[in-house]
């Protein structure tokens, strides 16, 4: 009864340190996603800024010849920028399931199984 009692508390015990654990590994998840969705999300707002300057100085140029060369070089930007959109998504999802990659391996090592295993034996005699 008592060895049953003591292996209950080691258990709860291990299971609220393993609890703690497991939020903070998860946050750290969670501050990493952030970070590489961010990342991606800067490149493309650079992009965005660089296609209306773009246009502006287009709109505001002189001469056909310039026009036409700052329109293909809006619409480089504006392919690059489609690419970036993909390449986010594309991100995401990779963020997403190497987060849940990581969710499970951590579940995984948080299992714990209490064993009663027999170490030794002894035995004696009262002379």
């Amino acid at each position: 009864m008592l060895l049953i009692k003591k292996i209950s508390e080691i258990a709860t015990e291990n299971e609220s340190r393993n609890a703690l654990f497991f939020e903070d590994e998860l946050d750290k998840l969670d501050l990493w996603a952030e970070d590489q969705r961010t990342s991606l999300r800067v490149n493309i707002r650079d992009l965005e800024i660089e296609i209306k300057e773009t246009k502006k100085m287009a709109r505001l140029a002189g001469n056909l010849p310039e026009k036409i060369k700052l329109e293909k070089h809006r619409r480089m930007l504006e392919s690059k920028r489609d690419d970036l959109w993909r390449q986010y998504d594309t991100e995401a999802k990779r963020i997403e399931l190497k987060k849940d990659e990581l969710i499970d391996n951590i579940e995984a090592q948080l299992q714990a199984k209490a064993a009663q295993k027999t170490l030794f034996k002894i035995k004696w005699k009262i002379i």
